[in-house]
């Protein structure tokens, strides 16, 4: 292993404890955990590579979560129609970097490609959630349920599992960028809106969010 190789493991290892990857010496490699999901043996030099692009970074996060508040927003502020919308855009864009970067033969590509193919299944499962809600208040409107079930009500449960799911996609994204970044300060103020009403809907510390469990506790 030369000079070279061994200061770029080591700022790769530095990455990492930040990041909370595994890495093997050994083989070269880390395995990066995206949500539920594990990525096994990716080379490290992609990882580096991914942490040194700051352009590509800033635009992910500017795009897919600063701009998107259904991803950080108070539960309170929300409406069904625009979680709707704004998921579904936001599906759309996710899918479709997915697409662009998973022909790609650089390896921080495909790992990109991996988290918004993992981000895109979970904001479409809220997409489901959410007309599914709407059609379960329109058949208590209807006298087929005992009482009416507001689709407003299931902003919380859905918004919150998809949130959860996905925050650490976010979290990894601010930790590579460099902290005089005006991109990283205005999405670690984005994080913090969010893991706030995560920890207010679900009484739980901010270092247990990844053991959430959905039993959402009722606002008064």
């Amino acid at each position: 292993m030369d000079l070279i190789t061994v200061l770029t493991l080591a700022q790769v290892i530095n990455l990492a404890s930040l990041l909370e990857l595994s890495v093997d010496v050994e083989k070269l490699t880390v395995d990066v955990k995206i949500g539920a999901m594990t990525l096994s043996s990716i080379p490290f030099w992609s990882v580096k590579a991914l942490s040194e692009n700051k352009t590509k970074i800033e635009y992910i996060v500017t795009d897919l979560f600063i701009k998107k508040a259904v991803m950080w927003q108070d539960f309170s502020a929300e409406k069904v129609s625009y979680c709707i919308d704004s998921l579904t855009d936001l599906e759309v864009k996710l899918t479709s970097e997915r697409d662009r970067l998973a022909d790609s033969k650089a390896g921080e590509d495909k790992l990109l490609s991996s988290a918004f193919n993992f981000w895109s299944l979970e904001a479409n499962s809220a997409i489901k959630k959410f007309h599914q809600a709407v059609e379960f208040e329109a058949i208590s409107r209807g006298g087929q349920f005992d009482e009416r079930l507001p689709a407003e009500d299931e902003i919380p449960e859905i918004l919150g599992t998809l949130r959860a799911n996905t925050i650490k996609i976010i979290r990894n994204l601010l930790d590579v960028l460099p902290n005089d970044s005006d991109v990283r300060r205005l999405g670690e103020q984005k994080y913090e809106e969010s893991m706030k009403v995560l920890i207010k809907s679900y009484r739980r510390d901010l270092s247990s969010v990844k053991d959430l469990s959905w039993a959402v506790v009722k606002q008064d």
